[in-house]
């Protein structure tokens, strides 16, 4: 349970290891859940209300959240400690030596992400010191790694060493079981690469022209849970077809991706779509008022936007085993009428797409919001939703390929 500090001799079988490592293997069990169980460790949790728990067993420790109660699912939950007493700072100053954090994680639902990142009480830039990993199948356990060499860290002062879970719903109780947290100082040029799906966290906006592949969307419609039989395919607004969302309102959209079917995507993606109309608050709090970008991951396997209804996608199931409670991203709409909005998606989320193991994306409000979307059939498709994205070398279309 109690962190190690692994000498020299450590080296002379991992010899990507420079003589001092922090590792927490959680050896020691604990006797049941409880807030702090995590002896060393803090753990914290923000912006939404949930429950947070750990223990320890069977060699792992479970961080458990019982997020029922949460309103809009933008909770977070994390442990983290400080790992500088176990380390060798001065060696993080020398040519090709990098600081790495590595865990070995388990999670109950799928796909999910969590985070690494490590930090100092100076630290306010995430999109350097922090990384998103991609967790496709629950109950399997993912090796995860993140290394930093331009991090600044001075000698004397706590360097934290952190794992966090996010947003991962909030309709029952999630866990992560973390089998070992390591954070260790490396040779860049002797050690092996980082490991896992990592995910940027908030990457800049590439333009629109860095994409080979451009594909407008095959299937729009929204779905009503208060009427879950009909299908909304001819709404309408002052005659012309719209998009509508609110807080019974689900908007659907699937693309006709076969073509790329045993491919591979290379990078992140994008995902871009154009405004019809946007009510609500004038000036909203944080994470309110906005849209939530997430995964279709069961139901109907190939619904049409002319008969799918609420009933007939959830094929028996509940919303949140259809729909991915947590988002893939969430974004602001523009409030301009045809204004467009445009958002980084995952290489690990369009993959999901292209493999069939996700059945499109669904859009659902953040806060409170009523909105509509232009419809696919408006203006031509002018203004239909589209995804962008590459493949592996050699295998992207050509810009004259785009529809």
């Amino acid at each position: 349970m109690y962190p190690l500090i692994l000498s020299c001799l450590y080296l002379l079988l991992f010899p990507m290891n420079l003589c001092a490592q922090f590792l927490e293997d959680f050896s020691e069990p604990t006797s049941s859940f409880h807030e702090n169980g995590l002896p060393n460790w803090i753990t914290r949790t923000g912006d939404g209300n949930v429950i947070f728990t750990q223990k320890i067993e069977d060699g792992h420790a479970s961080l458990r959240v019982d997020a029922s109660q949460d309103k809009r699912n933008i909770w977070y939950a994390f442990m983290h400690t400080d790992v500088a007493p176990a380390l060798n700072i001065k060696l993080f100053k020398k040519p090709h030596n990098a600081l790495r954090i590595e865990a070995r994680v388990r999670p109950s639902h799928a796909p999910r992400r969590v985070n690494l990142y490590l930090s100092t009480p100076r630290s306010t830039n995430h999109h350097i010191n922090l990384l998103e990993y991609d967790l496709p199948v629950a109950n399997e356990w993912y090796t995860i790694s993140m290394t930093l060499d331009s991090m600044e860290v001075r000698e004397g002062e706590p360097l934290y060493g952190q794992v966090s879970m996010m947003d991962w719903g909030n309709s029952g109780i999630y866990q992560l079981d973390v089998d070992y947290v390591k954070v260790s100082i490396v040779d860049t040029l002797k050690a092996e690469p980082d490991q896992g799906n990592a995910t940027r966290y908030r990457p800049p906006l590439a333009t629109a022209e860095s994409f080979a592949i451009s594909r407008k969307v095959a299937e729009d419609v929204s779905i009503e849970h208060a009427y879950p039989t009909l299908n909304l395919s001819t709404w309408v607004h002052r005659e012309e077809k719209v998009l509508p969302l609110d807080a019974s309102k689900t908007i659907l959209l699937r693309w006709d991706l076969s073509d790329l079917k045993g491919q591979q995507v290379e990078g992140e993606g994008q995902l871009e779509l154009y405004t019809y109309a946007v009510q609500r608050l004038k000036e909203n709090p944080k994470d309110f008022g906005e849209v939530r970008i997430v995964e279709i991951i069961d139901g109907e396997q190939d619904w049409k936007e002319g008969s799918v209804t609420y009933q007939s996608l959830m094929q028996e199931k509940v919303y949140a085993e259809v729909i991915n409670e947590q988002t893939t991203v969430d974004t602001p709409l523009s409030l301009e009428r045809a204004g467009k909005t445009v958002v980084t998606l995952s290489p690990y989320v369009l993959q999901r797409l292209i493999d069939g193991t996700s059945l499109g994306l669904a859009i659902r409000p953040l806060g409170l919001i009523n909105a509509s979307l232009m419809d696919s059939e408006t203006s031509a498709g002018k203004y239909a939703a589209r995804l962008r994205l590459n493949l592996a070398a050699g295998k992207n279309e050509t810009k004259s390929g785009e529809n």
